[in-house]
């Protein structure tokens, strides 16, 4: 397995970096052979191969070797200041630079294409060194480039990433707020029951609750779920509700047939259904009525919440004044991070003692393969 250098992320690691390391200096080779080649045809003298691939050897290996070490320096400094590492940058081309200059007039005396050693000729290869230093300048650069450019994306993906297991807490932190408020109506419920010695109906309440915990239990920590299932959930728990109202809770559902496949937040909508029965039925002295709409209009899904008290049941002694808090305030930030923003949660009341909640949020209709 490859190793991963420590500073640099992922991109150039051990086996990638010399993949590209011989793909280039190989590319040079091949670029100073077929130089040769032009300039004999050039000045008409004999082309041999032997000779072009010693002189494309020498001017190939020592560059080789000296940013093959530079890659070990670089990985070892790419964390220091910025000045501080691009003057270690410079040192090390101008070395590099010598360094190259010399293997490259060492190996010409190795082949024997000189006579004297690079030691006791500096005036013969010294002048070689700038040129070798332009080389490196931009190895270099484009290394050093990669390498940073590779860390930013590193950085941009382990930011996401956070960002993401955040909202992921976030979210789940506002959904398992819900669970508490949903358990404690049901057994408040059942305990009116039991304490007005109606034991039918809070049998019937906990075979209710059962059902509902149970559904709750099946999905499991799903991110999300379908409209369908989660009007299912509600009205499981409208079961429980059912048993303390008896016949002065009327429940309505208009969801159309496009919208039942929405993926939403689970328990989306329960707090909205809690607050509906709560400040509603609280306000009536003659019942009410809670409908659940769901429809699509246009690039948008909307769905209503809405309760409804007779004009001649308003109490408004009933109960406390209508007020969301922390259960509106949670669907609104769940929906918020589920669509990315794009949405929105109004809240409105009229005359007719009507208190509508309507959620708005990005709605793409399915397309029918089959059309």
């Amino acid at each position: 397995m490859a190793t991963t250098d420590r500073k640099t992320g992922n991109f150039l690691d051990g086996y990638r970096f010399w993949i590209i390391q011989i793909i280039v200096w190989s590319a040079f080779a091949i670029l100073e052979i077929y130089q040769g080649i032009e300039f004999r045809r050039g000045n008409d003298l004999p082309i041999v191969m032997g000779e072009l691939v010693k002189k494309s050897t020498y001017s190939t290996l020592p560059g080789f070797f000296v940013t093959s070490a530079f890659r070990f320096l670089f990985v070892r400094i790419v964390h220091w200041p910025e000045r501080r590492f691009i003057a270690a940058a410079v040192i090390a081309c101008i070395v590099g630079s010598l360094a190259v200059a010399i293997g490259q007039y060492w190996m010409k005396w190795l082949y024997g294409y000189v006579d004297q050693s690079p030691l006791g000729t500096w005036r013969y290869w010294l002048p070689f060194a700038p040129s070798r230093f332009v080389l490196l300048g931009v190895w270099t650069s484009v290394y050093v480039s990669i390498v940073f450019l590779s860390e930013t994306m590193r950085q941009r993906a382990r930011t996401k990433e956070l960002e993401t297991a955040a909202a992921q807490a976030r979210s789940e932190m506002l959904r398992y707020q819900v669970n508490p408020h949903l358990l404690f109506n049901a057994l408040n419920t059942v305990s009116g029951h039991v304490l007005n010695r109606d034991l039918a109906s809070a049998d019937k309440s906990i075979q209710s609750l059962s059902r509902l915990l149970r559904f709750s239990l099946s999905d499991g920590e799903a991110a999300s779920i379908n409209l369908e299932q989660e009007i299912f959930r509600v009205k499981l728990y409208l079961d429980v509700e059912k048993t303390r109202f008896g016949d002065e809770l009327e429940i309505a559902f208009e969801i159309s047939e496009e919208m039942k496949s929405v993926e939403l937040p689970p328990l989306l909508l329960q707090p909205l259904v809690e607050n509906a029965m709560k400040h509603g039925l609280s306000k009536s002295s003659k019942g009410g009525k809670v409908s659940i709409i769901a429809h699509a209009e246009g690039n948008d899904g909307v769905i209503n919440i809405r309760n409804e008290i007779p004009e001649n049941g308003f109490d408004e002694n009933g109960g406390d004044a209508v007020c969301f808090g922390l259960g509106l305030k949670n669907v609104e930030e769940r929906l918020a991070m589920f669509f990315d923003g794009n949405t929105s949660l109004t809240v409105t009341e009229n005359s007719k003692c009507i208190f509508d909640v309507e959620l708005r949020f990005p709605y793409e209709p399915e397309i029918d393969e089959n059309e």
